[in-house]
């Protein structure tokens, strides 16, 4: 089974109705493959303008958007369109600012017993190999205070820690801070988060992880916060990868 048979393990991609989120010029479900929304936090242009300046990234690919988050909520635009039947979302849910308010948005858009289908980075083999996985409180407090872009704590924790942990050498070797060279000097730390504070949106890894952890955290974070949610599966990054993946049901 492939990767992208195994995140979508449970999601009726060819009956159902779907959502993916931020798929950009990769998305796991093609329009070809079933009916699903395209939700990303800008409109179409935009993205393939940023994705222009990005070598990763290639902007002819890049997929038209459905909905774009800079119109209205989630819930506001989506609302009329569902109800869901799946969501998925590959490596976008680190970036969320407020990951429970997100899932619980998502979970009010899904049929009972509808999915959301997770991969997210494992800390033990990406640049954020040096930080702490995010705790219960520190998640309870993000939906409290329900950010609507990186908090200046999350900013710096992000840039001030992560370094260029090769994820290959990280599954046969134990890395150091004294081996492993940071990505970001204190001076460009200082600049952007000085464009943070003047009002740029400055994206990061808000909240850090391994599949342990997220196993661990999940039921106390779904019972504190009244999330419908419970995990259907969870795979432990495989060896080389440095991803985990879950499948969340509403219940």
């Amino acid at each position: 089974m492939d990767r992208r048979d195994r995140l979508l393990r449970g999601c009726p991609v060819a009956t159902g109705l779907g959502l993916e989120f931020g798929p950009l010029a990769n998305p796991v479900v093609r329009k070809v493959d079933g009916r699903v929304v395209y939700v990303d936090y800008a409109d179409t242009e935009t993205l393939r303008t940023k994705a222009a300046n990005d070598p990763n990234v290639d902007e002819t690919a890049v997929v038209a958007v459905d909905v774009d988050l800079q119109r209205g909520t989630l819930v506001e635009q989506c609302g009329r369109l569902g109800p869901f039947d799946y969501a998925v979302a590959s490596h976008v849910f680190e970036h969320l600012p407020n990951p429970v308010g997100w899932l619980r948005d998502v979970s009010s858009l899904l049929v009972p017993g509808g999915v959301i289908a997770l991969a997210i980075p494992d800390r033990r083999y990406t640049f954020d190999y040096f930080r702490a996985e995010t705790s219960v409180a520190q998640l309870v407090a993000y939906d409290l205070e329900s950010p609507s872009r990186p908090t200046l704590a999350q900013l710096t924790d992000h840039f001030y820690n992560v370094r260029r942990v090769d994820p290959a050498s990280a599954w046969s070797s134990t890395p150091t801070k004294a081996d492993v060279a940071r990505h970001h000097d204190d001076a460009q730390v200082d600049r952007i988060l000085g464009r943070a504070i003047g009002g740029k949106y400055v994206d990061c890894h808000c909240t850090v992880w391994t599949s342990e952890h997220f196993r661990g955290v999940f039921p106390d974070v779904c019972r504190l916060r009244g999330l419908p949610l419970r995990i259907q599966l969870l795979d432990d990054p495989k060896r080389g990868t440095n991803e985990f993946l879950v499948t969340l049901e509403r219940v």
